[in-house]
């Protein structure tokens, strides 16, 4: 953990507490300190220690303006350009939507011979069950609507669509593990 002890509340993922999302984070929201006084101003109740959680209080407060249900792309954005550092946040709705956001912290998606979509910060970790993997850039974001199977990339600054190109993986893994 970057910010608070090693414990089950400080492990990802975090939840929104109407359970409409769960959320992790690969990276350091470098003005946590600040967004959390904020949040604490407006009487958002923090679980953990974490600067993730406080991802997760933007996202809900975002959404109670804005009456929303479940989290939009749009507001999703919004929150996000708010942090400082180098990060990458993943999001998935009860709807089934995968959502992530990459500044800096690494982000690949892979795909499996029968479609399935892999989230993760390494090729290797995946290697074992994808075929093919895209490295998201910063700047960009990822949309996995896992009801209709459809997987999108997005600019986020300008909106744009942009193509997918996978590339194969090109090295047999035999073994993964932590030596």
């Amino acid at each position: 953990a970057t910010h608070g002890g090693v414990t089950k509340v400080n492990a990802h993922p975090h939840l929104a507490a109407n359970k409409s999302f769960a959320l992790v984070q690969n990276g350091v929201v470098e003005n946590y300190q600040e967004l959390k006084r904020r949040l604490l101003e407006d009487t958002y109740n923090f679980v953990s220690e974490t600067d993730t959680e406080v991802i997760v209080g933007l996202l809900e407060k975002e959404m109670k303006i804005k009456n929303e249900e479940t989290l939009l792309v749009e507001t999703f954005i919004k929150v996000f350009k708010k942090l400082a550092g180098r990060n990458t946040v993943v999001t998935i709705g009860i709807d089934g939507k995968i959502m992530a956001i990459k500044n800096g912290s690494p982000l690949v998606v892979g795909r499996s011979r029968d479609g399935e979509i892999y989230f993760s910060s390494d090729v290797l970790s995946m290697s074992l069950d994808v075929s093919e993997y895209f490295i998201l850039q910063s700047g960009q974001m990822v949309i996995f609507d896992s009801v209709n199977n459809k997987l999108s990339v997005t600019n986020i600054e300008s909106g744009k669509k942009l193509k997918i190109k996978f590339v194969p993986l090109d090295h047999k893994v035999e073994r993964v593990d932590k030596n």
